[in-house]
């Protein structure tokens, strides 16, 4: 720690107005005392900092952005399953394909599932390493538009696959489709049962009603679920597919041909962003340095954070009530730095936006005031130059010292249980970042009033 001395009190003062205006509470809010002699300030960037891997609470991942399908063997924080149930609807109602059944052949049935351009996959992309067997089965159980699904729930499905695939994600190649005669985005098609086709193909035929409304098909066809199959995958293999149902091109395409005129022909029932979907999420941290790191009963050297429902890394200050106990204490300025393990290689680059949360006596976690701008909750984005997320922490750190009452003498404390990071994205992309702890720091600016 080191004093500012009276030479630099000008140019400190400036500092201070310039970079902390945004995150400083007013006079009165830290503790309705003047803010003392300024000269008083100390620097200090040797407070203790603990962090720890701690599972992350099951999210409402209903109506997702994105469908994440695939695995991935990751050799710190172990396998990842992530699978996605979704039911499928009609564009128009009394859809009928033939007056007479004897006049139409069953081509094929092809789920197309289009890729999230942004962000398609998480895995290696050369070659082998990230094939995946993806299988399709039919859902017994209808998905409920108006209930809640989380990342651990599940629906009733027939275990007879309608479909399978082993394919090595192809994000970059367009496709061809003869019938519509157009090269269409980079998706994955699943070629699916024969018998399903014909199904489908004979319910858009006189006398049949599962075709009539979206009431009458929900009920005859309940949807898909959709999962990777591919087992015993080595260390750092494997790939996890986000696709995107909000394209016009998430479909369940039917083909099929009117025998009379000889014309093969082309219907898309749809799995877009207005059907009831949800992912789910499967983990195993076997023997895994995740594993040791949240069983830790202190501190540990890494800390994870993984999305879609997996690890969140805890922050905890275990010298910082001792330090202020009975002390009036002014925070001008906090600033925490979580450096990276910079082993980076794809794909494990960082997490790139994060937010900061606490918890309090409920155990519940809440937003902390440096963070929460006019009512909506800010990320922090990783920074690539320097490795590492940087967090404002006034505000949070002032109210857990104390706020000196002038009325009653009392230091009024919060009842936070330190700070938690987890993904911006959590219930939509497959991520992880390690934190290292010999680059974890926090820096304060501060001032003890007498």
């Amino acid at each position: 720690m080191k004093l500012i001395n009276q030479l630099k009190y000008l140019t400190f003062s400036f500092i201070i107005i310039i970079c902390c205006s945004q995150c400083m509470k007013s006079e009165q809010d830290i503790g309705g005392l003047p803010l003392g002699d300024i000269r008083n300030a100390v620097i200090s960037d040797t407070f203790s900092v603990a962090i720890k891997t701690v599972l992350a609470d099951s999210f409402i991942s209903s109506n997702s952005a994105l469908m994440t399908i695939g695995n991935y063997n990751d050799e710190k924080l172990g396998k990842v399953e992530a699978s996605h149930y979704s039911a499928v609807r009609l564009d128009k109602s009394n859809v009928q394909f033939s007056n007479d059944m004897l006049n139409l052949r069953a081509d094929s049935l092809v789920l197309q599932l289009p890729y999230f351009t942004p962000y398609p996959t998480y895995g290696y992309l050369n070659g082998s390493s990230n094939t995946q067997t993806i299988e399709v089965y039919e859902l017994t159980e209808k998905i409920e538009p108006t209930k809640y699904y989380y990342s651990n729930s599940s629906a009733l499905y027939n275990p007879v696959p309608v479909g399978s695939v082993t394919v090595t994600f192809n994000t970059l190649d367009s496709i061809y489709d003869p019938v519509v005669n157009q090269k269409l985005p980079p998706h994955l098609r699943i070629k699916l049962d024969q018998n399903l086709a014909l199904r489908f193909l004979q319910e858009g035929t006189p006398g049949r009603t599962g075709l009539q409304n979206n009431n009458n098909f929900v009920n005859w066809f309940k949807g898909f679920y959709m999962k990777s199959t591919t087992v015993n995958q080595a260390i750092n293999t494997g790939a996890i597919a986000h696709f995107n149902p909000k394209s016009n091109l998430t479909t369940l395409s039917l083909y099929y041909t009117t025998l009379n005129d000889n014309i093969t022909k082309k219907f898309n029932f749809l799995l877009d962003a207005n059907v009831p979907q949800f992912n789910s999420v499967k983990f195993d941290r076997l023997n895994t340095d995740a594993q040791v790191s949240i069983n830790a009963s202190n501190a540990y050297q890494t800390a994870y954070v993984q999305s879609l429902g997996g690890l969140v890394t805890q922050i905890d200050f275990p010298n910082l009530d001792a330090w202020a106990n009975g002390k009036k204490i002014v925070i001008h300025q906090a600033t925490l730095d979580l450096g990276v393990n910079t082993n980076n290689a794809p794909p494990y680059t960082p997490i790139e936006k994060m937010y900061i949360l606490s918890k309090g006596l409920d155990n519940k976690y809440i937003t902390i005031s440096d963070y929460l701008i006019q009512n909506t909750y800010n990320y922090v984005s990783y920074n690539t130059t320097a490795n590492k997320y940087s967090f404002g922490i006034t505000n949070f750190l002032q109210e857990k010292v104390g706020k000196y009452n002038t009325a009653t003498g009392a230091i009024k404390k919060a009842n936070y249980k330190g700070l938690y990071l987890q993904p911006e994205f959590n219930t939509f992309l497959y991520r992880r970042s390690a934190i290292d702890a010999s680059k974890v720091k926090l820096k304060l600016i501060y001032e003890v009033l007498e």
